[in-house]
């Protein structure tokens, strides 16, 4: 049989914690603003800024290494991940796609690397999800096309630029969003459920 390739968003799919900005950077730099963090952030995940004016900016007066372990250690892995990968593994192969600064990836790598045969960061390459140039960047250094692709995101946004391009998608509900014109292949709402649908 045929494999195809199961992308996974990393935080609110892989990490648990979703809301990035405002819960894992806010409780490291609890003095700064919320707004200041996101601005900052975005530009950041996109390689518009290094590390250091990154974590400067946001109140850090150490080497940025400091903070990436200290980041680190505050992301949780959802424990279903081996499981999941293990249950799948004859029928597909596994990618990440995530709007996440390029530093980032090695420790993601060195955490869950093991899992999966491509991890492509919006740092890497200057642009992210939801930009269709992002989803066929993959698709091209994965060897597969967008119609043997299904897509995990806790984001709808994400989802519905992946269904243009072809891919199935799966809504990792966390939270609700408004309700749009693009309807998910299938909603869940824990990550083990992959296994049932799939």
């Amino acid at each position: 049989m045929q494999k195809k390739l199961l992308i996974f968003d990393l935080f609110g799919v892989i990490v648990s914690e979703a809301h990035l900005c405002s819960n894992i950077l806010c409780s490291m730099f609890p003095e700064c603003d919320i707004q200041l963090i996101r601005k900052k952030y975005s530009a950041y995940e996109m390689d518009e800024i290094d590390a250091e004016e990154f974590w400067m900016t946001i109140g850090g007066e150490e080497r940025p290494d400091v903070y990436l372990l200290q980041f680190m250690n505050n992301i949780t892995i959802n424990p279903e991940l081996d499981t999941i990968i293990n249950t799948l593994k004859e029928r597909f192969d596994f990618a990440i796609l995530s709007n996440i600064p390029k530093d980032w990836k090695k420790p993601f790598a060195e955490l869950i690397g093991k899992y999966f045969n491509e991890i492509l960061v919006s740092g890497q390459v200057g642009y992210g999800k939801p930009d269709p140039k992002f989803y066929l960047h993959l698709c091209d250094i994965s060897g597969y096309s967008a119609h043997e692709c299904i897509l995990i995101d806790d984001n709808k946004d994400n989802l519905a630029a992946a269904f243009e391009l072809g891919m199935k998608t799966v809504w990792m509900r966390i939270e609700e969003q408004p309700e749009t014109i693009y309807k998910p292949f299938y909603t869940i709402t824990e990550l083990h459920d992959v296994i049932r649908i799939l």
